[in-house]
């Protein structure tokens, strides 16, 4: 991704990109260096989401922004009519179903947890909102390579329940496809720390 982003910046001309590779819990910039950040679904896969959180805190400066987009497990904003155990139960089954398919895959935070990590961490929240993300599920698992025994499994998991009622498998334009939700989290660093 690193090398495709130089790519991309030099068929535009822009001569002032530097790219590196990081720890997204450990980010080599000095405190207060960057106006924004951004993070699109890359979260999900690091260790440490307080500590992502916590380093985009240290190199924004007092008044950025930080834009993250990621895929979140559900919660009551998302499902609610279900329970609290019911709720952990397919948190912890939507992560399972999303590591098969790709083995790098951590964990995705609900869109609650993202919102109290970064209240908790001194952000405030200018705008958030989650979204239907429908994914053809042919495509989704050929990315990742997966072979014919773990293709099987991922669908067989798809029509079970809980999992059904989250990802609403379905068929749509694409073929057999499902929902993925999204959260979409405008936060700022306050002007004065």
């Amino acid at each position: 991704m690193l090398r495709q982003a130089q790519i991309v910046a030099a068929s535009n001309g822009l001569t002032n990109v530097e790219t590196k590779h990081a720890e997204a819990g450990a980010l080599p910039f000095p405190d207060a260096s960057f106006d924004l950040v951004t993070c699109r679904l890359a979260a999900h896969h690091f260790p440490d989401a307080a500590a992502f959180v916590g380093e985009v805190w240290r190199v924004l400066v007092p008044g950025g922004t930080f834009a993250l987009v990621d895929d979140v497990s559900p919660d009551a904003k998302i499902l609610p009519d279900t329970s609290d155990a019911e709720l952990r139960d397919l948190e912890t089954i939507y992560n399972a179903f999303e590591k098969l398919r790709d083995s790098s895959h951590g964990r995705c935070l609900t869109l609650s947890q993202w919102l109290e990590l970064m209240k908790g961490t001194g952000f405030t929240i200018a705008h958030y909102e989650h979204m239907n993300q429908e994914v053809p599920f042919g495509s989704w698992t050929a990315r990742m390579r997966c072979d014919e025994a773990t293709v099987g499994r991922l669908k067989a998991m798809l029509h079970e329940a809980p999992l059904n009622k989250f990802l609403m498998p379905h068929t749509g334009e694409s073929g057999f496809a499902f929902t993925l939700q999204e959260a979409i989290i405008i936060a700022r660093k306050p002007d004065q720390e």
